[in-house]
């Protein structure tokens, strides 16, 4: 592709139709993303939680890990839009659209097609992304509002409306509401613009230090909330030190996410280290030969990006753990968008720089695609081992059947038999009840029982999950009920029982 054709790709009638383009491929791969009904353990959790009253939801995220917001948002779409999982699942979707939407305006605007278009395009290029979109989680919210946070923060200083100011209030304190890591990047942001305007604009420093206060005191409300969790952080967590084990493979989820890796590709530090290589040499080709103002710009949305995730992999290893990869997430839409500025700033009229940066986009799409065939084939083939579970568990739908569990009430089977009674056998012994379980077992009908002999004699039937000990320890569930068929699905134990005549 010549000179003369790339000026006429990029002349202003062909733009928008570029934009369109973009549009339209977000739009597929929201799509191929959204087209399954497996859900995990967490995405269960949001469903459960979603069916309280937003007073409870705000008490009961008060005693778990994250703020109240996403799930308010949530649970506000589903009263006007109707529950069903494709509905939830694409409720996740909407803030990536929202994401490639500020691209093709505020973007744009900003710093030009070049940036936005490269933005754009690194969006919907990172397996991060296809991630967010369809998980029933509060990331790619939290991602958006970080990413709005920042470009009215940068609105704020090269402008100083007042618009820009409130709007970088808000969305400040949608990402703090949203989850903790959005609280650092927020943080981070303030911090940052804070000294640029004490060293450039001091005198027109007052309206960001009123906006600043707006969003700490508006924050205030969950401050306390937020007090209690960071105790109990520091003496019981979820995440173990274990999780924390070769965390800097995640450092740049740009070429993998999860279970999707890319096949051709055996080492995962390999794979990781494609997109970080080509993101430095990106950094110092721009340094070298580049637009200063564009680079620097990019180097502040980099920090904005980088801190929390360095501060939370830093307190992970010296204190405790508090640092998952999905984490990093809350604020990467600042590394694409640092990673748009620097390639803007770099110096295209060199051969070697357009060679290489036209090299890993061909690298970078292979594994994009082949990322997303990978989660596709994992998400199909996990919806057909939850769809054989369902199957084998509705064989004896009536009022008559229930489910028991082992201590615990496991997910997702709430959410995916509603209908059915929720049974599980406690010891007298106390233990604290986690948040995630006491949210999951007083969304449905659950009942704890001492000793098998305590269940309902209306259930005729049962389907006992991962009964491991069950068959050990407790005789009188099979005084009282026989095995009359097994099913093994993904490593899970069903026994079918009948009550004996």
């Amino acid at each position: 592709m010549n000179i003369e054709k790339l000026q006429l790709f990029y002349s202003k009638n062909k733009i928008p139709i570029l934009y369109g383009i973009l549009l339209l491929i977000s739009a597929v791969l929201i799509f191929l993303n959204n087209n399954y009904s497996y859900i995990w353990y967490d995405e269960g959790y949001t469903i459960a939680l979603i069916r309280y009253s937003y007073i409870d939801i705000w008490q009961l995220t008060a005693t778990d890990v994250h703020p109240p917001l996403y799930y308010y948002l949530l649970k506000a779409y589903v009263s006007i839009t109707g529950f069903s999982l494709e509905n939830v699942r694409f409720f996740s979707a909407i803030p990536i659209l929202l994401t490639i939407i500020a691209g093709c305006t505020i973007v744009r605007k900003l710093w030009g097609d070049k940036t936005a278009i490269f933005f754009i395009i690194i969006t919907l290029l990172t397996p991060a992304t296809h991630y967010m979109a369809s998980e029933i989680r509060m990331y790619s919210w939290c991602m958006f509002f970080v990413l709005m946070a920042f470009l009215y923060a940068y609105i704020s200083y090269m402008k100083g409306t007042k618009s820009s100011f409130f709007l970088l209030a808000l969305f400040s304190l949608m990402a703090a509401y949203t989850q903790y890591y959005g609280l650092m990047a927020a943080a981070v942001i303030y911090g940052i613009y804070f000294f640029l305007f004490l060293f450039n604009k001091r005198k027109e420093i007052l309206p960001f230090i009123i906006s600043a206060l707006v969003f700490g005191i508006a924050y205030i409300p969950w401050l306390i909330h937020l007090i209690t969790q960071l105790t109990e952080v520091s003496s019981n967590y979820w995440i173990t030190s274990d999780s924390t084990a070769g965390m800097i493979e995640y450092f740049f989820p740009v070429a993998t996410f999860k279970h999707a890796g890319i096949s051709w590709l055996d080492k995962r530090s390999l794979e990781v280290m494609i997109p970080v290589v080509f993101f430095i040499f990106i950094l110092i080709s721009a340094i070298k030969t580049g637009k200063k103002k564009i680079y620097t710009e990019g180097i502040i949305a980099a920090l904005a990006f980088l801190f929390p995730i360095l501060f939370g992999l830093t307190y992970s290893y010296l204190v405790s753990p508090v640092f998952y990869p999905r984490y990093v997430c809350c604020s990467i839409g600042l590394y694409y968008l640092a990673f748009a500025l620097f390639i803007t700033s770099v110096d295209l009229s060199k051969v070697y720089n357009k060679t290489v940066i036209i090299i890993f986009f061909i690298v970078f799409t292979i594994m994009s695609i082949t990322a997303l065939r990978n989660k596709v084939v994992f998400d199909q083939g996990r919806t057909k081992e939850q769809n054989e579970i369902i199957s084998y568990i509705n064989e004896e739908k009536s009022s008559e059947t229930a489910i028991l569990y082992q201590e615990d009430i496991s997910l997702p089977f709430p959410i995916l038999f509603p209908d059915y009674g929720h049974i599980t056998k406690t010891d007298n012994k106390s233990r604290p009840v986690e948040a995630a379980q006491y949210i999951i077992s007083t969304s449905f009908d659950h009942i704890k029982i001492p000793t098998y002999t305590n269940i309902d004699p209306q259930y005729q039937y049962l389907y006992a999950i991962n009964p491991s000990y069950t068959k050990k320890d407790s005789a009188e569930l099979f005084q009282n009920f026989d095995i009359i068929s097994h099913r093994n699905i993904r490593a899970i134990d069903i026994y079918k029982m009948k009550k004996k005549e």
